[in-house]
């Protein structure tokens, strides 16, 4: 028999840090990480709690590489 698919929210919040506004991904009401637009480059910085930083080239790739760590780490 399969399992079925748990349905896991996640959302995403615009917080301000500093005085920066970065967004804040939440699962399940735990904070797993924060994606920061760089303006310079228009690339975005995707920062998790352990303190591990990626670079992407848009928002959704830095919320895929935040989402992959939290499902293989979290």
């Amino acid at each position: 028999m399969a399992k079925k698919d748990k349905t896991i929210p996640v959302t995403i919040d615009d917080v301000t840090v500093g005085d920066k506004t970065v967004a804040q991904i939440t699962v399940n009401k735990q904070v797993i990480g924060q994606i920061e637009e760089q303006e310079a480059d228009k690339k975005y910085l995707a920062t998790l709690n352990d303190g591990q930083k990626f670079i992407a080239k848009s928002q959704e790739a830095a919320l895929q590489a935040v989402l992959a760590d939290y499902n293989l780490h979290g």
